[in-house]
């Protein structure tokens, strides 16, 4: 399982922060080129189009390590987004 972390935004201004979990069959390794889009990244280098997905989406207090990582108070909310993406044709 390949476990990505990516603090995106403007430089002095995070306001995203990405965890993303990989099957390892798909063969990433986490030295690509993150400054392509990552669904690129997955259909041209790993043949994988992510074709279908479930989403969550709920407002909670932010958690220490994202408050810190966003630079925002203990008590703002943040958005909490819980996605599953598939590629279609690897599902059996």
């Amino acid at each position: 399982m390949l476990c990505l972390e990516r603090l995106r935004g403007k430089e002095n201004f995070p306001f995203v922060y990405f965890v993303s979990y990989f099957n390892p069959s798909i063969g990433m390794t986490g030295n690509e080129d993150f400054s392509k889009p990552l669904y690129e990244i997955l259909e041209e280098k790993y043949k994988v189009r992510a074709s279908l997905s479930y989403e969550e989406l709920t407002a909670i207090k932010a958690p220490q390590h994202i408050y810190k990582k966003l630079n925002i108070a203990a008590d703002e909310p943040v958005l909490f987004r819980k996605r599953l993406v598939y590629d279609e044709s690897k599902i059996q």
